[in-house]
Order: C-alpha cells, then sequence, then structure tokens
C-alpha cells in the first residue's frame, strides 16, 4: 500500500467535467532545522486523480476559472516521510504519534482561482482541514497553476508550527539536539487531463 494518497470523491462522469490525473515527476518535501543541522523529509506522489465539475467544453486553467475542484484529499503515511537519518526519521514517528494516528491528511474545501488563463498560471487558495498526529486545523495554502502540456501543475509551500497540531518537536542526544518547531511542506504536482 503506497504511503501518499491524493483522490478526488468518485462523481459521476457527465461531460462538462474535466479528470486529471497526477503525473510523473511531482514532489511533496517537508524542511526543517535543528539545533545541530537542517533537514530535509520527502515521501512518494502516487497516480490519483482530481475532478474539476462545471467546467463545459474548458480544458486546463480555463476549466479551473469556470468550473469548481471537487472535494480532493491528500493522505501521507508518516511511516513514508523519509530523511535517510534513521534516527531522525524514528524520532519523528514518536512525536507525530504515528502508531495512533499513522497519517498525515489534507481535505481540499474550496479552492479559489485568480488571474488571466492566457497568461499561463493562476494564483490558487487551497483551503481545507489539515489534520497531524490526530489534531485537526483549517488552514489557507497559496499556490501556483501553471499550464503543461498534459495538463496543470500545481506547486505551492505552507510553513507550518509543530506546536499547533499538539506535537512536541523531538529532542536528540539527551535534549542536547532539539528540533525546531517551524517546518516548511512544499509541494510539486503534476496533473495530466485523462479525458
Amino acid at each position: 500500500m503506497t504511503g501518499v494518497m491524493l483522490m478526488g470523491i468518485a462523481v459521476d462522469a457527465v461531460s462538462d467535467s474535466v479528470r486529471l490525473r497526477v503525473a510523473r515527476g511531482g514532489s511533496l518535501t517537508v524542511d526543517g532545522d535543528s539545533t545541530l543541522h537542517a533537514f530535509h523529509l520527502q515521501a512518494p506522489v502516487p497516480a490519483a486523480s482530481v475532478v474539476i465539475e462545471g467546467a463545459g467544453e474548458s480544458r486546463g486553467l480555463e476549466a479551473l476559472t469556470r468550473g469548481h475542484v471537487k472535494e480532493v484529499a491528500l493522505r501521507v503515511a508518516v511511516s513514508e516521510l523519509r530523511s535517510g537519518e534513521s534516527g531522525l526519521d524514528d524520532n519523528l514517528r514518536k512525536a507525530l504519534r504515528a502508531d495512533r494516528h499513522p497519517f498525515v491528511s489534507f481535505t481540499l474545501e474550496r479552492c479559489e482561482c485568480s488571474g488571466a488563463p492566457a497568461a499561463g498560471s493562476l494564483a490558487a487558495r487551497l483551503r481545507g482541514r489539515l489534520s497531524i498526529a490526530g489534531k485537526e486545523r483549517a488552514i489557507d495554502i497559496a499556490a501556483t497553476v501553471t499550464t503543461t502540456s498534459g495538463g496543470l501543475r500545481v506547486t505551492g509551500s505552507k510553513e507550518l508550527l509543530m506546536s499547533d497540531f499538539g506535537v512536541d518537536p523531538p529532542r536528540f542526544m539527551l535534549g542536547v539536539m532539539k528540533v525546531r518547531d517551524r517546518v516548511i511542506v512544499r509541494f510539486d504536482i503534476p496533473l495530466d487531463v485523462t479525458d
């Protein structure tokens, strides 16, 4: 079972809907710092789908400005977040209480786009709910949506404080090394039109 899932909630296929799937070449990373050194976590981004309803005959950025994105959910298995340092990864899993809450999840509730599709990109505000270690909070994420040869590419980042989700930043070596509270999540998700 893959550790990351991005899925559109299933809807009946109708003529004014545009369906996209996650293409190869995407990335999802978390960057942070500690009193000893910075760290970089990476998770795989698998194939999945997104539906834009009410787009009519338009595709790409036009579809986003004319239609609306169906509910989309992103789930990342804590066990799949890897830094390349097993000690850091183990302590992170403990801090995120992965035994009780194995996934970090984001559910999109609304996508607001602005800009001119003819320019090749739109500014997007992704509004939804983020759940980490069993605590859920409403968040807004600033993103950019650009046109690609196959469809769209969604990129952006979000700064988070672990303490906002009740997570105590990990400590190592009897407290000599401490992970800082602030982390930055970055994503780059290519989407290809499937219909």
